[in-house]
């Protein structure tokens, strides 16, 4: 009986290690992989939280203290890694203002829509019977978000009730993504030239998303909707429902946006809505 009890606890230590079973790592030549390091006031860290390497590039200002923690803006770049540059004007801004700015992106692979590499959750099937698909198993990403909010978490210079992220177009798209999943633990977004797909409206993303699933845009391009038009769909990239956590989300468009003008309403409405 007391060998039976020792094997179960046993076993449910290791399930509750596999949870994150990461290690976030200063980034170095023997570690950095696909990577790149930052340098000068740029730390870059690197993790694995799936199958594909991570990086987190991070501006910490200098005045950052354990009294008086600073907010954090992370900025989404996914068709690249996210790198931050010490002379950039991101910096300077993040320096003058007093935030912590992180940049994250991909590593690859790049086989989203115009070659982004952050993957959007559910093969792109939003809908109301799954409106918010928001575990580990819905993209390869989510555990790379997971891991940026824990790394946030054990700094004690950043307030991590002031977790801001921010992106443009594609890169918009996920921070509302990442941003309606961890409501809990993102207090809001900018979304720059997007906002709400939705089926059987105008406009049409590039990538056909909220017409097309994922996997047949991938496999018939812009004949998916044509052939294979996806009847599960309602929603891209997902649907801001957060119940008792409720975001911030500021939505920018511009004049002869030909691509994404629209989308920006259709999501202040489901935003208002919820």
């Amino acid at each position: 009986m007391i060998v039976l009890s020792l094997l179960k606890l046993f076993v449910l230590l290791i399930s509750l290690c596999v949870v994150n079973a990461y290690e976030i790592e200063l980034c170095n030549n023997s570690n950095r992989g696909d990577c790149n390091c930052g340098f000068g006031d740029i730390k870059t860290y690197v993790f694995t939280p799936g199958d594909y390497q991570r990086c987190i590039h991070t501006f910490i200002p200098d005045s950052a203290d354990s009294s008086n923690p600073l907010p954090v803006l992370v900025s989404v770049n996914g068709y690249g890694q996210g790198r931050l540059f010490p002379g950039s004007e991101a910096v300077a801004k993040a320096r003058y203002y007093g935030y912590a700015l992180f940049g994250i992106g991909s590593t690859g692979p790049f086989d989203g829509a115009g070659g982004f590499g952050l993957e959007f959750p559910a093969n792109g099937v939003i809908n109301p019977s799954n409106p918010t698909p928001c575990s580990a198993s819905d993209s390869r990403d989510y555990g790379y978000i997971e891991g940026i909010l824990d790394f946030i978490a054990n700094e004690a210079t950043l307030d991590t009730s002031k977790v801001y992220f921010e992106g443009f177009s594609q890169s918009s798209m996920f921070s509302v993504y990442a941003s309606v999943c961890f409501a809990d633990r993102i207090a809001g977004l900018w979304q720059g030239g997007s906002g709400l797909a939705k089926t059987f409206h105008q406009p049409i993303t590039p990538g056909w998303q909220g017409q097309c699933s994922a996997s047949d845009f991938d496999t018939y391009g812009n004949d998916c909707c044509t052939d294979h038009f996806c009847t599960d769909c309602t929603w891209w990239p997902i649907y801001p429902r957060t119940c008792e956590n409720k975001l911030i989300d500021c939505i920018a468009t511009y004049t002869n946006d030909n691509i994404a003008c629209g989308t920006d309403f259709y999501a202040y409405e489901a935003m208002v809505a919820e």
